[in-house]
């Protein structure tokens, strides 16, 4: 195989995940990777309505070191891994509003009990809100390493109805 396609190679840029830019990359440079043949060099078109975007720029130059310069830049900017840690907060019910009122309630206790030592975005819907007929809710807490076991500590000391399911997940690998 020496042409491969790839139709909105930007779709997982548009994803809540702030690795997404790293998957989009990661597969880009895969797919390129599986072009040609020893005798044939390969080539790979790339469909996108981003084109200015680093992980876009980056495969088609096949520039990895630029992309993960500009990458790391970025995650330092926002406070995210690998720069600074993460907690992601999931609360589960089946009652909605229960659920979404347990995590506000967790999210004010956390920035209260925190302050300065971490920023909580959130809460908000999760993006597969809804799971085996649950209802999900997520909130993230951006900190320093240092902070992650009081972080931890206070979710864990957050009364949560016995209807709703709290889970913890230190450097979440994905946000759905």
């Amino acid at each position: 195989m020496t042409l491969v396609g790839v139709v909105d190679a930007d779709t997982m840029l548009h994803m809540p995940d702030f690795r997404s830019s790293e998957r989009t990359m990661q597969m880009l440079a895969q797919v390129a990777g599986r072009s040609g043949r020893a005798d044939k060099p390969g080539e790979v078109l790339l469909q996108t309505l981003s084109p200015d975007h680093e992980a876009i720029r980056g495969a088609a130059a096949g520039d990895y070191a630029a992309w993960a310069d500009a990458e790391l830049t970025t995650r330092r900017d926002l406070r995210y891994p690998p720069a600074a840690s993460m907690l992601r907060a999931v609360l589960a019910g089946k009652d909605d509003a229960a659920t979404a009122a347990a995590a506000h309630a967790l999210a004010e206790s956390l920035r209260a009990v925190l302050g300065e030592r971490a920023e909580v975005v959130g809460p908000a819907p999760a993006l597969l809100r809804e799971v085996r007929g649950k209802f999900r809710h997520h909130l993230l807490i951006k900190l320093d390493a240092s902070a992650i076991e009081a972080a931890l500590a206070a979710a864990r000391a957050q009364r949560i109805p016995s209807t709703v399911r709290l889970t913890l997940d230190v450097d979440p690998y994905d946000m759905f």
